[in-house]
């Protein structure tokens, strides 16, 4: 039984001596997670502030994003009435030219024809004694 005993304390020496880098790598990972916890930590601290200004500002964006949709959708539409209003004011304007322009055509019609007329009478003034005369 001696004999049983001191194999059994040697087993245990032996897996003690097993288990002990075993435990110094726990001891390290313990660290190594505990000063990844206090990074977090100190990152959750610095941006937590961060994100709550972003949410706020992008919450503005929203609205103003929002504003400016309907402001583009009633210009929209008060453009779409002045451009109808603008076809009727200029068919209106077509139709008043029309007999202004005729009026304007006939007035050429009788006026070419003295045209030449009066530069001949013009040179038939020259032709006259008096003040005003051309030479």
């Amino acid at each position: 039984m001696a004999d049983a005993a001191e194999s059994i304390a040697d087993e245990l020496a032996a897996l003690r001596a097993g288990f002990e880098p075993m435990s110094n790598d726990l001891d390290a990972l313990r660290a190594a997670f505990a000063a990844t916890t206090d990074e977090l930590q100190e990152l959750r601290a610095t941006f937590v502030p961060e994100l709550a200004g972003v949410r706020l500002a992008a919450d503005g964006l929203h609205e103003e994003v929002r504003r400016q949709r309907e402001l583009i959708d009633k210009l929209e539409s008060t453009v779409g009435q002045v451009g109808a209003l603008l076809d009727r004011g200029i068919g209106g304007l077509i139709d008043t030219l029309k007999p202004v322009v005729r009026d304007l055509d006939e007035v050429r019609e009788v006026m070419e024809p003295l045209q030449t007329a009066t530069e001949r009478m013009g040179r038939v003034a020259e032709r006259f004694p008096g003040p005003g005369r051309k030479r």
